[in-house]
């Protein structure tokens, strides 16, 4: 993902994407697994809010 807001709207393709499909497919495995209890995810991608946790299919700054 290049974006938290791909985490909500997974279907929404990054520019990189060659296979769309696989890409919205992988995304959706992707956020599953972020969203599990105690699950930290690193998005390198995401600018100033890099680690972040799931929750409602949304992206959430790990707390302090």
């Amino acid at each position: 993902m290049h974006s938290p807001i791909q985490v909500d709207h997974p279907e929404w393709p990054a520019a990189v994407d060659l296979d769309s499909e696989a890409a919205v497919q992988q995304r959706r495995r992707l956020i599953a697994e972020l969203a599990e209890p105690d699950t930290i995810g690193f998005g390198v991608h995401f600018a100033d809010v890099v680690f972040g946790r799931v929750h409602r299919s949304v992206w959430r700054p790990v707390d302090r």
